[in-house]
């Protein structure tokens, strides 16, 4: 994605089943939309990843090697399960390629408990509704998912390393160069989230990483907004100095506007890319109790996006809020309770920043905004353990297959 001007002016295996508590991240049991943590069984179980649904007694079964899949519109209520995709590497390809028919097609499938490694493109999915992909973990992926002009599509409580370090090209729309962890493209309607994954490039060589999680014309309708809650994002260098943690309202060439009715809550952006959560145009979102934390010395260090034909930006910024898009309705959002401590490049503070001439009835309150360079408050690399994944051996990762 070109967002020049937008940030220029903001400023594997899996776990051993017994170590469970030493290879997991702390995720403290915060209430969920969606009730993930008021159900999960190891909720007692200190430093377990809170509503993930692990039972330890559970049997382990071998995960399947597989080549590509490819579901169409007649593949309905579908399970894929325990699988393990590896060098799927030809331009073009695809671990697993969901095809539904016109109109945003239900088809009812699920994806769970598979393993993608040295996967150039992941998952795709195209005009389909009802997709859940869930507990999943993608290693070393050029664009580990991508899902256009669908509905109704949950990704939640995945594990994702090193995305971004094989480049994909040509991949469909907006600009050809940016790849992501998660990105929606034209998806609408009820029921859309990005929830409780973690994303850890913190020893990536990941050049091509644009965004970790993009919305571009992405949202949800004003009775089921879109939820991207929960999620854990670390970063490294080299980063891209375009890119951010999470973005929304990206809509640039847009025909119809869908990019709106969004919450973004409880996420947590450590060294991730340039920005920490970006609004880049679209409407009705609410940004609530997000932590950011972008120090110079990380925002130094990140570089052009190698296909960025575009001058290098200025980067570093927490949130940042601006029409970018020339949606002509960046409007109606509400930024409480959360905190950055962001400097840029060139050693300014600039943990939020709002163009108040291109997005308009923003409510900010109650927010934690450090505008002392030498002083982060409780934000730091603490906020997340170094490596999320330092400890990760024996067996897969849900304690249900092994690799």
């Amino acid at each position: 994605m070109n967002r020049r001007q937008f940030l220029k002016t903001a400023g594997l295996a899996g776990l051993f089943v017994p170590s469970l508590a030493a290879a997991f991240s702390t995720r403290h049991a915060m209430s969920s939309l969606y009730g993930e943590r008021e159900t999960n069984p190891l909720a007692d179980i200190p430093d377990i990843a809170t509503g993930r649904g692990l039972t330890l007694d559970t049997p382990v079964e071998p995960l399947q090697p597989s080549g590509s899949i490819v579901l169409g519109p007649s593949d309905t209520k579908v399970t894929i399960s325990g699988k393990h995709f590896k060098n799927i590497l030809g331009d073009g390809s695809y671990a697993i390629h969901i095809q539904g028919g016109s109109g945003r097609q239900p088809l009812d499938i699920e994806i769970t408990d598979c393993l993608f490694e040295n996967v150039r493109w992941a998952i795709r999915v195209d005009n389909a509704a009802n997709i859940h992909i869930h507990g999943n973990r993608f290693v070393n992926c050029g664009q580990a998912i991508r899902v256009s002009e669908s509905s109704s599509i949950r990704i939640d409580h995945n594990e994702f390393t090193n995305i971004g370090g094989i480049e994909v090209l040509n991949h469909g729309y907006g600009a050809y160069w940016a790849q992501n962890a998660v990105a929606f493209i034209n998806v609408t309607g009820p029921d859309n989230s990005v929830s409780w994954n973690i994303v850890d490039n913190s020893h990536a060589n990941a050049p091509y990483l644009e965004d970790c999680i993009s919305f571009w014309n992405s949202g949800g309708v004003s009775d089921s907004w879109a939820v991207i809650e929960g999620n854990q994002l670390r970063g490294n260098l080299p980063g891209s100095s375009t890119g951010t943690a999470i973005i929304v309202g990206d809509a640039v060439g847009a025909t119809t506007l869908y990019a709106g009715y969004v919450r973004i809550l409880n996420n947590t952006c450590v060294r991730m890319q340039s920005i920490g959560i970006g609004v880049a145009g679209g409407h009705d979102y609410e940004l609530r109790g997000n932590r950011i934390y972008q120090p110079q010395a990380h925002t130094q260090g990140l570089r052009k996006h190698p296909y960025n034909r575009e001058d290098n930006p200025l980067p570093g910024g927490g949130i940042t809020v601006f029409d970018y898009s020339h949606t002509l309705a960046c409007r109606a959002m509400t930024i409480a309770g959360n905190a950055a401590f962001a400097v840029r490049a060139d050693g300014e503070a600039n943990p939020f920043w709002v163009d108040s001439s291109s997005c308009f009835e923003v409510r900010e309150e109650n927010n934690a905004w450090y505008w002392d360079t030498a002083d982060s408050g409780d934000l730091s690399d603490s906020l997340l353990p170094e490596d999320l994944f330092s400890n990760l051996s024996g067996s897969y990762f849900s304690g249900k297959r092994s690799a």
